[in-house]
């Protein structure tokens, strides 16, 4: 077909095409779809390989009266007939997807698509016996026909195959009532030009993709088994059908036994096997067909260099993905697209914007597929003002501020980022949402602004999917409404919502965080009756088996925790941090170097998570020097920074040995500023060594720093207190009344019979508070008899008298000094 003639159909393109061209023509990119603002036209779009864009709108009956006028009667096979023919490559593949319903012409959409060594023609048979469909393709153009008839004295042969494949599609469809409700899977015939396909293995062919319907890949099989001589298209067939059906082992099956019948693999071999290495994320079997890839003619070929970095994506390996994305001679937009959603999902993500950058540079502008992956690694970063950058650009273009998937994405990214209203403003502007939306809203306002809010949004949800009740359950963890959280779980299995490993992990973290070990074990339970059975390693396995670990840890059952640890086949870094940390908490100081020495062997390198669990193993089991060998390696062995959090872990060492003054002068050489944290870490070991001058220091050092903290206060009066210098204590308490500092009170509870009973200092709220405080001044007598007098933080209350007053306690009672926390 002539540039000149795709110009009279289309309008002006969208380069100079008059020049003269060296290579040989390549198939174009058929689109047709229905206008968003007039459901009675249709889009025409069609695209070469080199990304010239025809466009033309004509109406459903403009095109009926094209039809009429080039008399081919609507007819598929015809139209598909005279398409194939025309076209210079004879490696084309056609689809035609669209509504199954009466009169759907106008969501009917043609693709024709270059896949060089592919079936040249492949129907979606759902869609075939669509009249309407069918009719509104026929008729695309009547100068596009004009162009094609050239060829048309080679479609005898292939125009009968298309109507005995029309004719199979309608006994079939009298067979299964059901098929229209697995429209979703994509099921293939094949066709031949007749010079190169023998009658017979055609035939073949069409009835065995008539047999491959939905769950019926055995007769299949059986089919493909029946045919005397399969060729090529055949074991394409198989591959391909098999990776569609997400039946990926049997994919790369047949794979390897076509390879072993010395059958030549082409493209649609080689993209069908990568697709399937990527379903089973098996980078070692994808490798290979991409060494078998390097040694065919199509190592050059951008569509596979595409494949290639999509499956390695997929699979995690962002080297090789990169190392196929360098090698490529000619990249396309679905390059670059792959590359930068292999940064987004599995990091680093700024490299994303990079090549976002890079690919901009190159004089490629990007598509939607390309703003809401960039836009998504801005959310994962935090980055809001290369995240509004992007934004500004949607804006200027309506076509990209209409698209769902990136006002989806917008919504998302502003509501990690906590900038809330701007994530309702778009939300609110959205022509239409769907449940990604609305999730991305819920979990916004249930992390940044009000769980009550994201409750009321999530009630008024039409269409709830687990992620949405994921992100609620978090939002309730993360607030500390722990038993809210529990409810929702029981919500969920009650609406018959399946939970995913994400929602186990939230349940788990919520019994972790109110430590309770018995309502643990119950979501274990649930865990193991969801078949998370951590036996055979897959990553959502893996990651319940963490969430139980650190649930038995943190609920103080360490046998527990380590039986889930060792009886996982796959760990990872979490793994052993989380037994690490455990151990350490639990006062198991030697326990968690052991481990950490076996994690090295087993090859993991540490990160800051795991050496905060070392120091403070070293600070529980009282190595100091073993603490500060570690704190030392850590950037010299494994190149990690120390932050404050391991400063503060190497004060607590210092001081707990007595080390004050090192640890003192630790925190003054620290390369960042120390926090409250740090300086009350210092501060209790001085109350543990009476050190009041230090004390002095380290509190006024803390005051400076957060006024309005009670803990310093405090802590220097009890301090006083101990040494007997009540005058001191008094004072500074008094200090603490005239600047307004009022102790928060802590408390403790139980759980009783299912029923949790807290209290308080002085409480005097429980039913049964009489017998509550008879046994504890029992309690107390006896303690007293075995020679130790508990101080509270009321001791000071008796400072005029120089000694400790215990009177003044409710009823005369003792106070529940057991409770204060």
């Amino acid at each position: 077909m002539s540039f000149e003639g795709l110009g009279q159909i289309f309008g002006q393109v969208s380069a100079d095409w008059s020049a003269a061209h060296s290579t040989e023509l390549k198939p174009f990119l058929f689109h047709v779809h229905p206008l968003q603002n007039d459901p009675a036209a249709l889009q025409i779009t069609v695209t070469d390989f080199r990304s010239n864009t025809f466009q033309a709108i004509k109406t459903r009956f403009q095109l009926e009266d094209m039809r009429d006028a080039i008399g081919i009667g609507g007819s598929w096979s015809e139209f598909v007939d005279y398409i194939t023919a025309s076209l210079k490559s004879e490696d084309v593949k056609l689809v035609m997807e669209g509504s199954s319903e009466s009169g759907s012409a106008l969501h009917a959409k043609l693709i024709a698509q270059k896949s060089k060594g592919m079936p040249r023609v492949s129907i979606s048979l759902g869609k075939l016996v669509d009249g309407a469909a069918c009719k509104a393709m026929g008729s695309l153009s009547r100068e596009l026909y004009a162009e094609y008839k050239m060829a048309h004295n080679s479609l005898i042969e292939e125009k009968e195959k298309n109507h005995r494949l029309t004719k199979t599609v309608a006994d079939e469809q009298e067979k299964n009532n059901s098929m229209q409700k697995q429209l979703d899977l994509v099921l293939y015939s094949k066709k031949h030009k007749s010079q190169k396909i023998n009658d017979n293995v055609g035939l073949d062919n069409h009835d065995m993709v008539s047999q491959d319907s939905p769950g019926s890949s055995d007769g299949a099989e059986r089919f493909f088994c029946s045919i005397p001589e399969p060729d090529q298209c055949s074991w394409n067939l198989m591959v391909s059908s098999f990776a569609q059906l997400e039946l990926y082992d049997k994919s790369l099956e047949y794979l390897m036994k076509m390879h072993k019948e010395n059958f030549v693999l082409n493209e649609f071999s080689y993209g069908s096997g990568l697709s399937a290495c990527a379903g089973l994320r098996d980078s070692i079997f994808g490798a290979q067909i991409h060494a078998s890839i390097a040694k065919s003619r199509f190592t050059s070929d951008v569509y596979m260099g595409s494949a290639l970095i999509d499956m390695y994506a997929k699979c995690g390996d962002v080297d090789c993905a990169r190392r196929a994305f360098d090698l490529m001679v000619e990249r396309n937009i679905v390059s670059w697209n792959s590359m930068i959603t292999c940064y987004e999902q599995n990091g680093p993500v700024s490299e994303a914007l990079w090549v976002f950058v890079k690919m901009m540079v190159c004089g490629l502008e990007p598509d939607e597929m390309t703003l809401a992956s960039v836009i998504s690694a801005c959310a994962s970063m935090c980055a809001t003002k290369e995240g509004q950058a992007i934004h500004t650009r949607v804006m200027k273009f309506k076509k990209f501020r209409d698209d769902i998937v990136i006002s989806n994405a917008l919504v998302d990214m502003y509501a990690k980022c906590g900038m809330i209203n701007e994530a309702r403003w778009i939300f609110d502007r959205m022509p239409r949402r769907n449940v990604v939306s609305e999730t991305s809203m819920v979990s916004g306002y249930a992390k940044n602004s009000s769980i009550k809010t994201a409750r009321t949004m999530f009630s008024k949800m039409m269409d709830r999917n687990v992620v949405s009740w994921n992100a609620l359950i978090a939002g309730y963890t993360q607030k500390g409404d722990n038993e809210e959280a529990l409810g929702l779980f029981l919500l969920l299995k009650r609406e018959s919502v399946c939970p995913t490993h994400y929602t186990f992990g939230n349940l788990l973290n919520a019994c972790a965080n109110l430590s309770d070990l018995e309502l643990g074990r119950q979501a274990h339970t649930h865990v193991l009756k969801q078949g998370f059975r951590f036996q055979h390693g897959p990553e959502p396995d893996v990651f319940v088996g963490n969430s139980l670990i650190d649930m038995y840890m943190k609920c103080g059952s360490i046998e527990d925790g380590n039986q889930v640890f060792r009886n996982m086949v796959e760990r990872d870094g979490v793994s052993f941090n989380a037994m690490i940390v455990g151990y350490a908490q639990n006062g198991q100081g030697m326990e968690a170097l052991e481990l950490f020495k076996e994690m090295l062997a087993f090859g993991y390198k540490p990160d800051h998570v795991s050496m905060i669990g070392v120091l403070c193993a070293c600070s529980h089991a009282g190595l100091v020097d073993e603490g500060r060998q570690y704190f030392h390696s850590m950037f010299k062995d494994y190149g990690l920074k120390p932050m404050k959090d391991h400063y503060s872990c190497m004060v607590d060492i210092l001081g707990r040995a007595g080390r004050l003054i090192e640890a003192k002068m630790l925190i003054v050489s620290m390369p960042i500023p120390p926090d409250s944290v740090i300086w009350g870490s210092l501060l209790a070991a001085c109350k543990l060594h009476r050190n009041v001058e230090l004390g002095i220091f380290v509190a006024k050092k803390l005051l400076e720093i957060d006024p309005e903290n009670s803990a310093p206060y405090v802590l220097l009066s009890n301090m006083y207190a101990e040494l007997g210098r009540w005058r001191d204590a008094t004072r500074v308490r008094k200090l603490m009344k005239q600047h307004g500092i009022v102790k928060e009170p802590g408390c403790s509870w139980i759980e009783i019979g299912n029923q949790v009973h807290t209290f308080m200092v002085k409480d005097t709220r429980h039913s049964q508070k009489r017998e509550i405080y008879l046994v504890l001044k029992t309690l107390n007598k006896t303690m007293k008899l075995s020679g130790y007098d508990p101080v509270t933080d009321e001791l000071v209350a008796g400072a005029e008298q120089n000694k400790p007053d215990h009177s003044m306690f409710p009823d005369s009672e003792v106070p529940p000094f057991v409770a204060v926390a």
